[in-house]
């Protein structure tokens, strides 16, 4: 289940980056709201993803109080409000201590130099000021989400699920990250871009 959980969120997590059929690059400081609206509300990306979770929880049946149609629902609804909820912490925590927000594409060549800025901007980002810093932005937002969603979540939702949850999402964010920086090249050798 955990290797079907895994592929499926990987092929979910392509869309949102090849349906824009371009890198997100940060705006400047000043248009942080700008950023936050385009990318968190207006974009599909982040329904595509919080609709690709609630499946995953339906797969794997968690919360196991929520049953049926209803069940689906509260799930679908419920990861919404997480992701929504990240997007707040993590662009507010950002705009706070002017740390960047965006995946920032690499500027070299060569596919596993790449990946691996792709997967480090998982755990780093840049200051205003232009050096690298803790992500501290995204820490607070996944972990903060996770921890506000106990508000929705029945009472089964315990401190464990917060702590998987926060780990999840960076760990998801950090391979969504793979697809952010190749999902331009990939939307044109097919030939939608």
């Amino acid at each position: 289940m955990d290797n079907a959980r895994l592929g499926l969120a990987l092929l979910i997590g392509l869309c949102p980056a090849m349906a824009s059929g371009q890198a997100l690059v940060p705006p400047p400081p000043e248009n942080r709201l700008h950023d936050f609206v385009h990318a968190s509300i207006l974009s599909p990306g982040p329904y595509v993803l919080d609709l690709g979770a609630a499946a995953i929880d339906e797969l794997s049946n968690f919360p196991e109080e929520w049953q049926g149609g209803e069940g689906v629902g509260s799930r679908i609804l419920a990861r919404v409000g997480m992701g929504f909820a990240s997007d707040v912490i993590g662009h507010g925590v950002g705009a706070v201590l002017r740390h960047r927000v965006l995946y920032e594409p690499c500027g070299c060549s060569g596919g596993w130099r790449r990946t691996k800025h792709a997967l480090g901007r998982g755990f780093v980002t840049r200051h205003d000021g232009g050096r690298l810093v803790p992500h501290v932005p995204l820490f607070v937002a996944k972990f903060g989400a996770a921890g506000a969603a106990n508000a929705w979540y029945p009472p089964s939702y315990t401190g464990s699920d917060i702590v998987r949850e926060g780990f999840a999402g960076i760990g998801a964010n950090a391979l969504l990250n793979i697809a952010r920086e190749f999902g331009p090249e990939l939307m044109r050798m097919v030939g939608l871009r």
